[in-house]
Parts: structure tokens; C-alpha cells; sequence
């Protein structure tokens, strides 16, 4: 007896999809009160464009990396994705940005993905055990886990309903009723405003023609598929001319890059059958000798692969072409994710993308089951009931390293020691947790481990970058020769010369060549960053010019990056232009996450009435103002000059002033000045402590480790 002949006495088909509605979000339910995570910073709180709806011209006109989180994205992202940037657009909207909202969205649009593949299965296999069946696979399988539990991921999940509901549009279509194209439009508009991958879109067209009849009929398969695939031609036309989706640097030859789409295939292949390390950073490049280098074993696999699912869907073509029909769809849809056009990242495959193509697989499934006999029917309802099982708590448990940033990246570090944003983020974060010496540390490490192990990495350069900024923190302001050091070497990078950082206090030696790749990287990708940089250390030594002419390019070429505007502000305040300080504060108000700007804008009103009293009070007070104004604005080696000749008169002083003149001396890096000072006013057993404590806020010490890490 076919399972078909037996439909009627089973579960209502409603009740299935409920079934597989609550599955598909209790799978991935687990992060729902997590923070935003890695791309999630850039793209949504760091994102001035999805705050306002107002903003929509811009979701259209540009990349999805075109945010004012950080200067030269956009230049590298080829991603247009309108539908996603509307979607956070309307969670911002509602939620009034807290990441809860964003990652209820996501479950509620991963759980219609379901319930769309649950009815396309209902129409293709014809059998809704069979169709509960494949769509509780595709529900529950946990290469979904990235789309889902992380608010980023969300393309892939959009990209899928758009292509479901263009099939149900064309069903309704060939079946000649009214509303059937009115749906395909939307569908197959939501699709490709989502993600690129919508191309494949006439694949499954063609597939929802078959099912419409179970055979092939070239009439209608032609007049279903035939609109589909014009639109991806003139849409990949188009992104020809416009963001191209191809942007390698340095291109491969042709027998690599076959074999690059061999592993890629091979790796998705093992991926959906066996879902262990479902890390971001799995399936990098393996260079050897500096060279990118297939692995031999993924590429002999992926030819097999390859073979086998040929071979599978010819010989079920007759007596199962549903199973024919969904190893095809599997195969093809994987196509534009498999390397096949050379982009040049370095990590081949990744779990989300096979959001969509999963699909063709839970085709196989629904068919397998459908086709089954009573008897078989049993074995494979407990075959797919251990499956369920163990797909379901696989992504439970992937799903919970979305719940936090530590466990976030302790997996994808646990996993891929090489992988260069896991390096971004521990760089980051020390330096976030005043630990600039670790900072550093890792950042010296990371750049020599990418140096050998993945030399394309174009990371390197922001590892480089932080580095930079890390020694910078680490720097007094009375050390005029490193910070000199840390300019010239960000001129030569810029001027592409050969460049050299020693900083043998800092145990730093950092060499860029005229020709090497990285200073290309950190000109193209972190040019604003570098600017940033230098000007800080321009003004810190008290060349003004310098400093501000880097102040007003960043306003001029990148006024709401938002990363960079609190050392611009200051920068800008300190030389004096306190219109563009005030502009910048206000950029920096409007777009920073939270709109933390802590003591900034404080900061800048004291500055402001000090430069106001220093033009009318006598030459005698003027230094005492200014004193004040640089060290109001963390200038500390400017306001130490101010001061000398009161520092260099300890006698004179009073108590109060002379703890104050030797906290000024502390931090501008003048450790001796500062111990005679404090021996003024406080207990030999005591200045020790005191130097300690300003060291800690200086970051001159990195903080304790919180939590006993």
C-alpha cells in the first residue's frame, strides 16, 4: 500500500504544518534575548540608514555595506540587498533598537520559510506525510542556525520566501487563476531584493512546472520558466555594469579555480549530511608556499558528488522523478555558492548559504517517503524520527552560540585558530576592556600567523591598523619620537613606500613592503582609519596644521563614520575649529550605538568657555588656561608643556596644586616629575599606588581580566 492510498486516514495537513511552524522555532529560539553580533554592529545599531525610514532611496542605490559604521566597506561589497535593509529598517522602527525584536523577526520569517516549503512540498510530492517529513528536515537542520539565530543571516531566509512564493505564484499561474501572477511578482521582487542567490530562481519555476502536471510539458515549461530567466539574465547584466558580484583582486587559474568548486560542492555535500563544525570560519584556504592550494581529498569528493548526483537523477527519472527533480535542484541552486564565479574570499563555504538549496533535499525526502510502502513507510518514519532528533538538538545547541559574544567566538576561535575576525574581535575587545598590551600582544601574533597561513588574508590590514592604535594608547604624549614614528610610518603606507614601525620599548616591529598586498589593503580599506590615527598623534605633539587638515578630511570624506569621530572631535577641539568639533559631535550623537558619547560633549562646552577666557585674561593666566584646556581635551603632553615652569618649581606650589601638577605629569609621561610631586603631599608607601592607579587609567596597565578570565 503507498503511503499516498493512505493520506486520508493520517494526520490533517494543517496540523503538520503546525508542527512543523513550532519545530522550526523551537530549534532556534535559544538567542531570542542575545546582543547583536559581529556583521550585526555594522549593519543595524552602527547603521544611520536603517534608523529612519526616510532612508529607503539609499537602501536602493547602494551596497549593503554602505553604512557609516566604517570607512571602506562599501567599496568592498557587491551586496545589494534592498528587502533586508527595509526589513531592519522596520524592526529599528518598532523596536526602537534593542535586538530582541530583530531576533523575533528572524524565528517568525524562518518559520513562514517552513510553512512555504510545506505547502510547495504538499503540491510536489502530493503526499502530506511525505511533505511534513522533508519540511521538518529543512525546519530543523542546523546549517540554519546561522541564518536564524543570528540577526545578519536574515538575506537567506528572505531570498528563500521570495523564491517560495513565486512558486506558488506560477502554480496559481499555470492553474489560470487571476491572482497567481500578482504573487509571482512579489515572490520573485522579495527574492531578488534579498540576496543574490534569487538567479536560481528559474530552476525551481521549472520544477513547479513539472509538479503541476508530473511530467514534463515543454508548452508550459516554457511559459512558466521563460519570464524567470530573462529577468536573471538582465539582472546579472545589470550587476555587471553595476556592483559587480565578481571582485577577486588576483585571479586564479582555470584549473584551480575547478578545483576550488569541486571542494566547495564536497564540503556542502558533507555539510547537510553531517552538520558537525558549523563554524563561520570552517573550509578556509590552505596555502602552501604562499599559494592557495585545493585540498586534494574535498576535490576528488566533490567529483564523486558531482558523478553520484548525476547518476541519481537519471536513474530515478522515471520510476521517482521527484527525487530526480530535487537532487537536481540541490545541485544547480548550490551553484552560485560554490565558488563558481571567483570572488576571492578566503573562507569557501559557509553553513547559511544553504538555506535555499537544502530545499532540494528535503524534495528527496518528502518523495523517498511518499513513495514508500506501508512497510518501508514504518522504517522510515524511524529513520526520520532519529534524524529529527538529532538535527534538532544539534541546532538547539549551535543555536545557543548565538546567545552571547563570548560564546559566540570561543567557538569560532575553538574551531578555526586562523579565522582573522575571530582576531579582529579579541583585538577589539582587549582594547575595549582597556587591555591595549594584550591588544597588541595578539594583534603582533594574529598578523605573523596570517602572514604564514593565509597570506591573501585582506584582514590583515585592520589587525595592522589595531595594532597601531593599541601602541598609540600606549604611548605618553612626552614620547614625541614614537609618536613621530607611528606618523612616518602611516606616510609611507600611504605614499606607498616601504614602511617600518619600531617601537623597541613596545617590543613592536612592523614592516610594510612598497609592493606587499597589505599596504594596497590598508589604503583601500582603512584609509580613514590611518588618517585618524596620525592625526591624533599630530595634535598630541602639538602640530596643529597636520592634525586638523586630517581632521577635516575625515569630516569632509567620511563625516558620519562614527568609529572615528571621538578622537576627531577632540582633534579638531584642540586646534581650535570648534564648528567642525561641534558638527562631528553631532554626527557622532545621531549615529553611535545608544548615542554613547559619554563625557565628549562636556568635554567640548569646558574647552569652548576656556578658549573664550583666554583671549580677555592677562599673559600671566594664559597659561594656566590653556594648562587646563589640553588637559580638558586629553592632551596631555601640550597641557604639561603649559605647565612646566610651575612642575619645574615644585617648591612653590601648594598641596593642591602640586597633586594636580603631578597627575598632569603622570600622564603626559613624565614619571619622575610626578614622584617628586606627590612626595609633597602624600606618604612615600603611597605614590607607588597612586602612579599605579593613573597607569591603569592611562591603559599604560592593562585592566584585571574580569570574571577570572
Amino acid at each position: 500500500m503507498n503511503a499516498n492510498d493512505t493520506e486520508h486516514r493520517g494526520t490533517r495537513p494543517s496540523v503538520l504544518a503546525a508542527l512543523v511552524v513550532v519545530c522550526a522555532i523551537a530549534a532556534f529560539a535559544a538567542p531570542l534575548g542575545g546582543p547583536w553580533l559581529f556583521d550585526d554592529l555594522a549593519l543595524i545599531p552602527g547603521n544611520r540608514f536603517v534608523h529612519e525610514l526616510s532612508a529607503w532611496p539609499h537602501w536602493f542605490s547602494s551596497s549593503l555595506w554602505d553604512t557609516n559604521y566604517h570607512p571602506g566597506h562599501a567599496a568592498l561589497s557587491a551586496f545589494w540587498r534592498p528587502a533586508v535593509l527595509a526589513s531592519y529598517a522596520l524592526d529599528w522602527r518598532v523596536s526602537g533598537g534593542r535586538p530582541f525584536a530583530f531576533h523575533v523577526t528572524n524565528l517568525v520569517l524562518h518559520a513562514a520559510a517552513s510553512l512555504l516549503a510545506f505547502d510547495a512540498l504538499r503540491r510536489w510530492s502530493r503526499s502530506a506525510q511525505g511533505a511534513f517529513v522533508g519540511a521538518l528536515l529543512f525546519a530543523i537542520h542546523p546549517t540554519k542556525a546561522e541564518c536564524v539565530a543570528w540577526i545578519a543571516g536574515r538575506a537567506d531566509v528572505l531570498c528563500a520566501i521570495g523564491v517560495f512564493v513565486a512558486m506558488r505564484g506560477v502554480a496559481m499561474r499555470l492553474a489560470k487563476r487571476r491572482a497567481g501572477i500578482a504573487l509571482e511578482v512579489a515572490g520573485l521582487a522579495l527574492a531578488y531584493l534579498s540576496k543574490e542567490q534569487a538567479v536560481v530562481l528559474p530552476l525551481f519555476v521549472a520544477a513547479e512546472a513539472w509538479a503541476a502536471q508530473r511530467r514534463w510539458d515543454l508548452r508550459k515549461t516554457t511559459y512558466a520558466v521563460a519570464p524567470h530567466a530573462l529577468i536573471a539574465v538582465a539582472y546579472l547584466l545589470a550587476r555587471r555594469v553595476w556592483l559587480p558580484i565578481g571582485q577577486a583582486h588576483d585571479p586564479i587559474a582555470f584549473t584551480t579555480h575547478a578545483a576550488y568548486v569541486l571542494e566547495s560542492f564536497a564540503r556542502y555535500v558533507v555539510l547537510s549530511a553531517w552538520p558537525g563544525d558549523l563554524s563561520l570560519g570552517r573550509a578556509q584556504l590552505v596555502f602552501v608556499d604562499g599559494r592557495a592550494t585545493p585540498t586534494t581529498v574535498f576535490v576528488a569528493l566533490g567529483a564523486l558528488a558531482v558523478v553520484a548526483v548525476a547518476l541519481c537523477a537519471w536513474a530515478c527519472r522515471a520510476r521517482a522523478p521527484g527525487v530526480s527533480i530535487g537532487a537536481a535542484l540541490f545541485a544547480l541552486s548550490l551553484a552560485p555558492v560554490c565558488n563558481v564565479v571567483w570572488i576571492g574570499y578566503l573562507v569557501l563555504v559557509s553553513p547559511r548559504y544553504l538555506y535555499l538549496p537544502s530545499f532540494g533535499l528535503a524534495l528527496v525526502a518528502a518523495e523517498l517517503f511518499a513513495a514508500a510502502t506501508a512497510r518501508r513507510a514504518r522504517a522510515l518514519t524511524i529513520a526520520a524520527c532519529a534524524l529529527a532528533t538529532a538535527f534538532g538538538a544539534r541546532s538547539i545547541v549551535r543555536a545557543k552560540d548565538f546567545d552571547s559574544e563570548q560564546a559566540f567566538w570561543s567557538y569560532e576561535t575553538a574551531h578555526n585558530a586562523t579565522y582573522s575576525p575571530a582576531m579582529l574581535y579579541t583585538i577589539a575587545r582587549e582594547l575595549n576592556e582597556r587591555r591595549p598590551r594584550a591588544a597588541l600582544r595578539d594583534a603582533i601574533a594574529g598578523r605573523e600567523m596570517l602572514r604564514a597561513h593565509a597570506p591573501a588574508d585582506v584582514n590583515r590590514a585592520e589587525i595592522t591598523v589595531l595594532a597601531l592604535q593599541a601602541a598609540l594608547v600606549l604611548v605618553p604624549d612626552l614620547a614625541r619620537d614614537e609618536l613621530t614614528a607611528v606618523r612616518a610610518f602611516i606616510a609611507d603606507v600611504g605614499a606607498q613606500r616601504d614602511a617600518r614601525l619600531a617601537l623597541p620599548r613596545l617590543d613592536v616591529d612592523v614592516r610594510v613592503r612598497a609592493n606587499d598586498a597589505e599596504g594596497a589593503w590598508m589604503r583601500e580599506r582603512s584609509s580613514m582609519s590611518l588618517e585618524s590615527i596620525a592625526g591624533d598623534a599630530a595634535s598630541r605633539v602639538g602640530d596643529d596644521v597636520a592634525a586638523l587638515r586630517s581632521a577635516r578630511r575625515i569630516a569632509s570624506e567620511c563625516a558620519r563614520c562614527w568609529t572615528l569621530l571621538v578622537t576627531t572631535t577632540l582633534v579638531a577641539a584642540r586646534a581650535g575649529d570648534f564648528d567642525l568639533a561641534t558638527a562631528l559631535l553631532a554626527n557622532l550623537r545621531a549615529d553611535a550605538p545608544a548615542n554613547d558619547v559619554g563625557d565628549l560633549g562636556a568635554a567640548l562646552d569646558d574647552a569652548r568657555r576656556l578658549a573664550a577666557a583666554r583671549r580677555d585674561a592677562p599673559a600671566g593666566l594664559r597659561s594656566v588656561i590653556d594648562t587646563r584646556y589640553f588637559a580638558r581635551l586629553g592632551a596631555w603632553g601640550r597641557a604639561y608643556e603649559s605647565a612646566k615652569r610651575a612642575i619645574e618649581t615644585p617648591d612653590a606650589l601648594d598641596a593642591a596644586s602640586a597633586a594636580s601638577l603631578g597627575e598632569l605629569s603622570f600622564r603626559a609621561g613624565d614619571a619622575k616629575g610626578a614622584a617628586v610631586l606627590f612626595a609633597r603631599v602624600m606618604p612615600a608607601a603611597d605614590v607607588d599606588a597612586r602612579m599605579h592607579a593613573l597607569a591603569l587609567d592611562m591603559r599604560w596597565i592593562d585592566a584585571p581580566l574580569q570574571g577570572g578570565e
